[in-house]
């Protein structure tokens, strides 16, 4: 089959055909002739021709109405359209140009100069329909990067809504449900003291540690909802808080290095590494079955960065982010979004049987993100600080 481009030439008259014809020949291009300006309408939208040439004086359906046909037409209104005319026919040459027309050749012509002709405007046409291409690509990307800014936006409120609504509820636990376990407990201990000899000291005893263990319950629920230490005393003591009580409810070596006088972040970065660590040592205890986990935190001139590094089972790094099947994998992907909203960037590395490394670089104010050689550098100076 011939994948030649197709050159339409329209003319009723056999002598126009001809000349046309003898003029291109031999071609790059495949001529195909229509014999009037019906034909050459059924030609044009069956073989999407690259060039049209046309004698604008033809019966019945004259070229200059085929002009305008061929622009009113969705799939043909881009074809370059050239008048076949002669050289005194100026009244042509201006109702071709009204009706759409790319321009005209004039006879008698030059073969050579008729050959260069085409193919200039083929080429051009076909330049500018790449340029097309490339504007539909950039309003596409605009549109694209639009929708992320929003998306982005969005996730920013949907996450400082989560934070209010997770305050409102801590201190409700804490001035409500805390307080009445208090009162619960102090009548409890009032009431054993009263009754020592009435009842079972025993049945009070176990009522007083199953308040005391509610109470210790309710704490921890309040603190993971919303750390009253973030707000009061900054992210190193909130940091130790969380740690203690991780490693103490599951079991594992872990030790936080944090510099007590780093600078204090604005309320959205101290949250957002917070909930990074919360988030990490939520999933080491989940699924790591670690022993020992190191946690640092250090400042440089207009970064934090942050590392975890545990010894457990780790994982496929590349699997659980494609992935969404998994709570934990979702933790991750969490995790990278919180970070880019606030300009972090979060860096993971792990191997089966060989631990898990989480890095994080978040700027210290603004929206900067490291660039690649910066972060490189960054995480290579951390990690030599804490081997």
């Amino acid at each position: 089959m011939d994948q030649r481009g197709v050159i339409l030439i329209v003319d009723d008259q056999p002598a126009g055909r001809k000349s046309m014809a003898s003029a291109l020949f031999p071609s790059e291009y495949r001529l195909v002739f229509a014999i009037n300006g019906q034909d050459g309408l059924r030609k044009a939208v069956t073989l999407d021709p690259v060039l049209i040439l046309m004698n604008p004086r033809m019966e019945t359906l004259d070229g200059f109405n085929v002009c305008r046909l061929v622009r009113g037409n969705s799939a043909l209104r881009e074809v370059p359209i050239l008048l076949v005319t002669s050289d005194d026919d100026h009244d042509a040459q201006r109702q071709g140009i009204e009706a759409g027309a790319d321009g005209y050749i004039v006879k008698p012509f030059d073969r050579s100069e008729v050959r260069a002709r085409i193919r200039t405007i083929i080429r051009l046409n076909r330049f500018r329909k790449v340029q097309d291409d490339v504007d539909l690509l950039h309003r596409a990307e605009e549109e694209v990067t639009r929708h992320r800014q929003q998306l982005e936006t969005l996730s920013r409120r949907l996450l400082q809504a989560q934070e209010e609504e997770r305050r409102a509820i801590a201190r409700e636990l804490h001035d409500e449900v805390g307080q009445i376990l208090t009162v619960l407990k102090i009548n409890l201990v009032l009431t054993q003291r009263e009754i020592r000899d009435a009842i079972d000291p025993r049945l009070l005893s176990e009522s007083i540690d199953l308040v005391d263990r509610l109470i210790g319950q309710v704490r921890d629920l309040w603190r993971n909802l919303r750390p009253s230490l973030l707000d009061e005393l900054g992210l190193p003591a909130a940091l130790h808080a969380l740690a203690e009580s991780a490693a103490k409810r599951a079991g594992v070596d872990l030790e936080l290095h944090a510099d007590p006088d780093a600078e204090r972040l604005d309320p959205d970065r101290e949250i957002t590494c917070y909930r990074v660590v919360q988030e990490s040592l939520t999933n080491i205890i989940r699924h790591a079955r670690a022993r020992c986990v190191r946690i640092a935190l250090t400042q440089s001139e207009a970064y934090l960065h942050l590392s975890i590094i545990d010894d457990g089972i780790g994982f496929d790094v590349e699997e659980a982010l494609s992935s969404t099947s998994a709570s934990s994998h979702m933790g991750l992907l969490g995790m990278r979004e919180r970070l880019s909203l606030v300009g972090g960037s979060l860096n993971i590395q792990s191997r089966l049987g060989q631990g898990t490394q989480i890095r994080m670089s978040l700027p210290l104010r603004g929206t900067v993100v490291l660039g690649k050689e910066e972060r490189n550098r960054e995480f290579i100076q951390l990690n030599e600080s804490h081997e």
